[in-house]
């Protein structure tokens, strides 16, 4: 999939990832953040 939309600027990308957070709301964890907060 990397491959796939490797052409795509970088906004697009996080304008649709923005949309998918809306739609998903505050119920997604975020494992690698948490990792960070347990690593500190």
């Amino acid at each position: 999939m990397v491959r796939r939309h490797a052409h795509l600027p970088p906004n697009h990308l996080t304008e649709h990832a923005r949309k998918i957070d809306e739609v998903m709301g505050g119920n997604v964890t975020n494992l690698a953040l948490l990792k960070k907060v347990a690593d500190n």
